[in-house]
């Protein structure tokens, strides 16, 4: 069969998608990965003033993914606040300033360190910290047995974790493939106004993590977790939370308990794109997995090649 042919036989990603969505143990998945998600959450009241959710999460993933890129032979290359500003802007992550704020924020906070002196007319390279490299790898500890649920992915990377090479070939893999395609929220466009609120994404994992234990995810009966305790545990205003609740109510994804006036019921509007989704973020990790075994497998690391 000519290249072509086989061009046009390989699964769309939204067929890809579909595919886990449709998996029959997908709700086990939704389970492990609300967990892992929320286990791993930092609440911060600085970082919740510069990005959401959604924000915080892929501008930490693009900082490590200039640093893994970094090409020995380019003094160029690498994690530097003016690459990671340009590619947070071409991107629509960030804009520049936010993007600058982020990298001062990890430093900060240990996340980051300069990879040695720097030279003069040369940028200041920076490079994680062995507590950002601890830290990923128990994220992924956590997350990866979601994906095994539902791909056979999740089990290579359970594997592969404590090998030092996985994690760089990992990161270059998982994020090419989210600026090639579709990002996640785009299948579940009804998480958008819990996905950029301060972390409204993590109250709406708590509440799904607050139903019945025989409730299979998404819950079809009633949720309840008490506004001052997720306020605390996120580092924001309880007003936020409310604020986060109300909007929810309002855009037609949670409808409040007639029984429980604390408590709240999923809309079938918010439960299909929940499927979506998580099912779309699984196949992130997925096809990360997958290349980070192929570039192992080859022996090489791809030369940088982000402007």
């Amino acid at each position: 069969m000519s290249a072509i042919g086989v061009a046009k036989l390989a699964p769309t990603q939204a067929e890809r998608v579909a595919a886990i969505a449709a998996h029959p143990q997908l709700p086990e998945a939704m389970q492990l990965l609300a967990s892992g998600l929320i286990d791993f959450f930092q609440g911060s009241r600085l970082l919740n003033l510069i990005a959401s959710d959604r924000g915080r999460m892929v501008m930490a993933w693009m900082a490590l993914y200039l640093d893994a890129g970094h090409d020995p032979r380019d003094p160029l290359s690498g994690l530097t606040v003016n690459r990671y500003k340009a590619l947070c802007a071409s991107t629509g992550v960030c804009s520049p300033g936010r993007g600058a704020a982020m990298l001062g924020i990890m430093r900060f906070a240990g996340y980051l360190e300069p990879a040695g002196r720097a030279h003069r007319g040369l940028p200041l390279r920076l490079i994680p910290t062995e507590k950002l490299s601890a830290q990923q790898r128990e994220r992924w500890r956590r997350l990866f047995p979601a994906l095994a649920r539902v791909r056979p992915e999740g089990e290579v990377g359970l594997a592969l974790i404590d090998q030092p090479a996985f994690h760089k070939a990992f990161i270059r893999a998982s994020v090419e493939a989210y600026l090639s395609g579709k990002p996640p929220i785009d299948f579940g466009p009804a998480l958008m106004p819990f996905a950029e609120q301060k972390a409204g994404f993590m109250v709406l994992m708590s509440l799904l993590l607050s139903a019945s234990p025989e409730d299979r995810m998404p819950p079809s009966g009633p949720m309840s977790v008490p506004v001052a305790r997720l306020a605390r545990r996120f580092a924001v205003s309880r007003a936020q939370v409310k604020h986060t609740l109300r909007s929810a109510v309002a855009a037609g994804l949670l409808v409040p308990d007639g029984r429980d006036p604390a408590a709240y019921l999923i809309t079938p509007t918010l439960r299909e794109s929940l499927f979506g989704f998580v099912a779309a973020l699984l196949l992130l990790l997925a096809e990360g997995i997958a290349g980070a075994q192929a570039e192992l497998d080859a022996g090489t690391a791809p030369v940088e090649n982000v402007a």
